[in-house]
């Protein structure tokens, strides 16, 4: 099981980089045809931020929800509980993490996923049973 963070979905809807473009699309569709794949509410929320309402945003907001919508057809959503707050709070003064990337981080323990896809954070690092891996820079089965 994976827990996608928000900067592989921007990358699945934006033309701006289009060999990430397509890996993340790669990616996202092989996780979900085998029902590995999860985001936390806190990368939808991110999602529709980064597609729909920045400047340059590379959708609508009804054609980001219809996105987010589709990928929760395929994906668990998964909301953190208040312990998770304070497991992220560790990530940051233990791990280093910010704080965004360690409730990310924080989520995947909550829910014993044990790999988080990200170019955020040091990837490739492992933290309290967590992986975290770059899709576009690793085989990320692997």
């Amino acid at each position: 099981m994976f827990l996608i963070d928000t900067n592989i979905l921007v990358y699945a809807v934006s033309t701006a980089e289009k060999i990430k473009q397509t890996r993340a699309r790669a990616v996202l569709s092989d996780l979900m045809i085998h029902g590995e794949a999860a985001l936390a509410l806190q990368s939808c929320a991110e999602f529709l931020t980064a597609a729909a309402l920045k400047p340059s945003s590379p959708l609508s907001l009804g054609d980001a929800l219809g996105q987010l919508r589709s990928w929760e057809r395929h994906m668990s959503i998964l909301i953190p509980s208040f312990e998770t707050v304070e497991v992220a709070a560790e990530g940051v003064t233990k791990y280093k993490l910010s704080f965004w990337d360690a409730m990310i981080w924080a989520i995947a323990l909550q829910y014993e996923i044990p790999r988080v896809l990200t170019e955020d954070g040091p990837v490739g690092s492992e933290i309290r049973g967590v992986k975290l891996v770059d899709p576009f820079t690793s085989d990320y089965r692997g």
